[in-house]
């Protein structure tokens, strides 16, 4: 294969990338002092590195693709850059970006053969099909230019998965995403030592930590990500938790998940650790079910203090912030009538960047770029047409879970499930690092458990 293709294609692609983020570069380096010198050295040292291992990935090196894998699970949610909430412009972060996902395509077309016929086979083809419609729908979106770049990363997530799945052992999958989750982990840590990184909610009077990844619900999605994946090294694959390649990882993410104060991420860990225990406990499923709703029918007709109880489950002691979970039923309710409005193909992928703020504000000037459900955010964007896929791929999961699943599947399904109820998930407005987690467990079955497959040589000849 790799004599097939030749070294031309990639090695022409990576050098335009190159040349092209060097143009950009040059004329914006300031320097002002030895400091900045070193600064523009490391950046420009690191985009030649980059290159250099999507080169070798592209000729499908298995430890260049697993690097490129961990360094593409650190870029694809950190943020270097303050920006206003609606702005759509091209600035350097979303540039360097969008090369990563071009790099994607190239590396996944090059190095893995019927690339694009694999990801329209399984159940990875709906989410595949869904990508390409949401590329789509830049002819009619809201904000064309941001619908294009999302619709490219939807495309590209798929292809990366379909790539790394194929040229990679399903152990170092997980190490390499573990990895990459770690490092703008342990650099949030870093960040709250110093006092840097918080954001201040609720009127200023919340502070919680968002570290690298702009936000503490994003910051707590990466932790809740790399604990599930240590519980999969654990459990499946019988890695000893104090292996420090697992002890390690899931300390940081133990930390973040704490300072983000992101409940919805902690609800979402139990809740996808919860589902595999149950598969294959339908007895004793059915029994905690009963015992739940008997516990809740007695808790909601007793004589409670619900202002008590309010005050101590909210971070601000108001019980409407459990009541309208944080204000998002409101935000619901906005999606929701737009959707009515334009309920076949929606406003375009990521549109509600620029629909909400038009059509959602609090009376203290508050807006969102997002739904803040999994769902409600792909009726809003793509509408019926695009629903139609998301679902179906859902489907699919629920019924390979009440099969056979592995528990990377169980857990990713029962993570997204539970997230997607107050977050965009997977969808939106933008890919995230759940849109490459969700299509590598849907494509999760065409992986091999290798006899020792933390050693890379087994791999060069897949």
């Amino acid at each position: 294969m790799q004599q097939a293709i030749g070294w031309q294609m990639p090695l022409i692609a990576i050098v335009m990338a190159m040349a092209f983020i060097t143009g950009l570069a040059i004329p914006n380096l300031t320097v002002d002092s030895l400091a900045d010198l070193l600064i523009s050295v490391c950046g420009l040292g690191a985009a030649v590195a980059f290159g250099v291992i999507v080169y070798f990935a592209a000729r499908a090196r298995p430890k260049a693709i697993f690097a490129f894998l961990t360094i593409s699970a650190f870029l694809v949610d950190a943020t270097f850059r303050q920006r206003e909430m609606a702005a759509q412009g091209i600035d350097g972060q979303t540039l360097l970006k969008l090369i990563i996902w071009i790099c994607w395509l190239v590396v996944a077309v090059i190095s893995t053969r019927n690339c694009v016929s694999i990801a329209f086979q399984g159940d990875i083809k709906w989410l595949s099909i869904f990508s390409l419609l949401a590329l789509g729908s830049t002819l009619y979106s809201l904000t064309p230019a941001y619908t294009f770049g999302a619709g490219v990363a939807a495309i590209a997530y798929c292809a990366l998965a379909v790539c790394v799945v194929n040229r990679l052992s399903r152990i170092q999958i997980l190490y390499g995403l573990l990895l990459g989750l770690c490092i703008p982990l342990m650099i949030s840590v870093l960040m709250f030592s110093v006092g840097a990184g918080l954001a201040r909610m609720e009127g200023g009077t919340v502070f919680r930590l968002g570290g690298v990844l702009g936000s503490p619900n994003a910051l707590g999605r990466s932790a809740a990500l790399a604990i599930l994946i240590v519980g999969v090294l654990v459990f499946s694959y019988k890695i000893s938790v104090h292996n420090w390649r697992v002890l390690g990882p899931l300390s940081i993410a133990l930390v973040c998940l704490f300072l983000s104060d992101s409940r919805t991420s902690v609800l979402a860990v139990f809740a996808a650790f919860g589902l595999h225990v149950l598969r294959g406990h339908v007895v004793v499923a059915f029994c905690g079910f009963i015992l739940v709703t008997i516990l809740a029918l007695v808790f909601l007709n007793a004589d409670f203090g619900w202002e008590r109880l309010g005050a101590a489950l909210s971070r601000t002691g108001r019980l409407s912030e459990i009541t309208t979970l944080t204000g998002r039923t409101d935000i619901w309710a906005a999606s929701w009538a737009a959707f009515i409005e334009r309920p076949i193909l929606g406003y375009g992928f990521g549109a509600t960047k620029v629909l909400l703020p038009e059509v959602f504000r609090t009376y203290w000037g508050f807006t969102v770029t997002q739904a803040h459900n999994f769902l409600l955010q792909t009726l809003v964007t793509t509408g019926l047409a695009g629903f139609a896929f998301v679902l179906i791929a859902i489907a699919r999961q629920v019924v390979a879970y009440i099969k056979k699943p592995t528990m990377f599947q169980t857990v990713i399904l029962g993570y997204i499930l539970v997230q997607g109820l107050t977050e965009a998930g997977p969808v939106g407005p933008a890919p995230n690092i759940v849109t490459l987690f969700w299509a590598l467990s849907l494509c999760w079955d065409r992986g091999r458990d290798e006899p020792d497959s933390m050693h890379f040589s087994a791999m060069e000849h897949r």
